[in-house]
């Protein structure tokens, strides 16, 4: 019996010692917000207000916690061997795509034939309005369709996106090489 005991007590020992009594909720002073001592001393709101001295959005909590934006630059250059095209963000100098002054350069004398070539480079620029006038409707779509399924579960299709990738594929093809 009294083996028994001792096993008891011993095992009673090591799980107190574990975890659990006084110190147990106990903050260990070091790094990090200690978020419990600034609500002890300035109160809640200052506990959690927005780091306003951050880059980008204040209402980004990364930020606060350490986090660094992007340097999409300097990135771009460590990629070795890869040619990194932003596609979206940059707009190409238009002073290189003056429609004008390339058919001028040509030295054609036919009026038909420079009225034909401007037609057509200036039908990549309406293709290229288009595009950026469908990435917004695509985002709206998407949306509503998220808002529709939320509201709604069932099969029903709001907007063809399986026609409209077809049509996708159709025009990458058509610009291919």
């Amino acid at each position: 019996m009294d083996k028994l005991r001792s096993i008891i007590k011993q095992v009673m020992r090591e799980e107190s010692g574990t975890g659990g009594g006084a110190s147990a909720g106990a903050f260990i002073p070091g790094d990090g917000p200690q978020t419990a001592e600034k609500v002890k001393k300035e109160g809640i709101d200052a506990a959690y207000k927005k780091n306003t001295n951050s880059k980008g959005t204040t209402n980004n909590y990364y930020y606060k916690l350490g986090y660094k934006p992007v340097n999409q630059k300097k990135l771009n250059q460590q990629a070795k061997g890869i040619e990194v095209k932003q596609m979206w963000k940059e707009n190409v100098n238009e002073a290189q795509l003056d429609v004008d002054a390339y058919i001028d350069s040509l030295n054609i004398d036919k009026p038909e034939l420079k009225t034909f070539i401007k037609s057509r480079l200036e039908g990549f620029d309406t293709l290229e309005q288009k595009l950026n006038e469908l990435l917004p409707l695509l985002q709206n779509a998407k949306q509503r369709t998220l808002d529709y399924y939320k509201n709604n579960p069932n099969f029903n299709v709001l907007y063809g996106t399986d026609l409209a990738n077809d049509y996708l594929n159709d025009l990458i093809n058509l610009f291919k090489d």
